[in-house]
């Protein structure tokens, strides 16, 4: 499985634990995230995930909203790959060949 952030980082993590160093290097910087599922779209062998992610880099301060879309890559039912688009819907959307 592979793991890449095309909006912030040319880094790509591989496996699952660089799906968990992937995601750990993504909450380093806040104090407190939350995340919750807007929309699913089934492709077959992709999958959309549209998300409002919500996060503070410090307790007592105010929250910032982040747009955000996932593609999952599946093959034989497992996910083979994750691209996340923090803050880049449209872009998410684009490179599956939709439109918000």
């Amino acid at each position: 499985m592979f793991l890449s952030f095309p909006c912030c980082s040319a880094h790509t993590y591989s496996g699952l634990n660089g799906l968990r160093d992937g995601f750990l290097d993504w909450l380093a910087p806040w104090a407190s995230y939350r995340t919750e599922i807007e929309r699913l779209i089934d492709l077959g062998e992709r999958v959309v995930l549209l998300f409002p992610d919500y996060a503070r880099r410090e307790l007592g301060v105010p929250e910032v909203e982040l747009m955000g879309g996932t593609i999952f890559s599946v093959r034989d039912r497992r996910i083979v790959r994750i691209d996340f688009y923090a803050g880049g819907r449209a872009e998410a959307l684009a490179s599956v060949g939709l439109a918000e």
